[in-house]
């Protein structure tokens, strides 16, 4: 998405949208619900963010409709959003693994420990964590309860919960030949399953599960009914310029 000061600005293909039709796009995103996941609320932060980030002295009329748009996401979000988009991955990812499943978990960082936490006492787990050294992305695995042998025919669901380069996936999948399940959450790679995997599920598969278990549609039907008036209004408003030469075309 892109902010052009004048329509003149667009590039050649470029859809311009004006009015209440762009401020209703606008608002639909940062309300969440274009993302994969309706109602996520990280957009909004990064809305927050990028108005943070801008001058005020030259994006002044920029800054006023964008803060018009994060009060009017507060709102849509408490009359029909709440809890809607809040799913952790952890349940998410749990779902898709078969009861009593060795589990081996790709990652050291937040969502793999997430993802340990939701898993363990139910799942043997075999975690890896990238190597210290000279940077080469290479992985062993990390202490686990099973404490023995990492070969193992034994059935494994592998969740890849770090951006980890395919071609270590295909080298420590060699580890375990009877890989049935990839949960790969590698948002934005091009997902391939190792030799010899049956079955690859990736974000979208979880965010299309999380849209199953929310309140339905119904809620978001009402905010984006909500959004359609906000916007309708906006295009409507009465503004007082008291500065500009512009006052004489308001």
């Amino acid at each position: 998405m892109l902010f052009l000061r004048d329509s003149l600005d667009a590039v050649l293909g470029d859809r311009v949208m004006t009015g209440a039709d762009a401020y209703a796009l606008l608002l639909e995103v940062v309300c969440g619900l274009r993302s994969p996941l309706a109602g996520e609320t990280e957009v909004q932060a990064q809305f927050k963010a990028f108005l943070g980030s801008l001058d005020a002295a030259a994006n002044r009329d920029l800054l006023r409709v964008g803060q018009r748009v994060l009060a009017d996401a507060k709102s849509i979000r408490q009359r029909h959003l709440q809890g809607v988009g809040v799913v952790a991955y952890g349940p998410m990812a749990a779902r898709f693994v078969p009861a009593g499943r060795r589990v081996v978990l790709v990652g050291t960082g937040a969502l793999a420990a997430d993802l340990s936490a939701e898993l363990a006492g139910r799942h043997e787990i075999h975690q890896w964590g990238r190597k210290p050294g000279d940077g080469r992305p290479r992985y062993s695995m990390l202490s686990t309860a099973a404490g023995g042998t990492i070969r193992s025919t034994d059935a494994v669901t592998l969740i890849v919960a770090a951006p980890v380069p395919q071609t270590d996936i295909d080298a420590l999948a060699r580890c375990y030949p009877r890989i049935l399940e990839v949960i790969d959450l590698r948002g934005g790679h091009e997902h391939q399953t190792p030799v010899g995997a049956c079955r690859l599920i990736t974000l979208d598969d979880l965010f299309r599960e999380a849209t199953h278990l929310g309140p339905g549609a119904g809620r978001i039907a009402a905010a984006q009914r909500e959004i359609r008036e906000l916007s309708l209004a906006f295009a409507n408003r009465d503004e007082l310029r008291p500065f500009g030469w512009d006052d004489l075309c308001a």
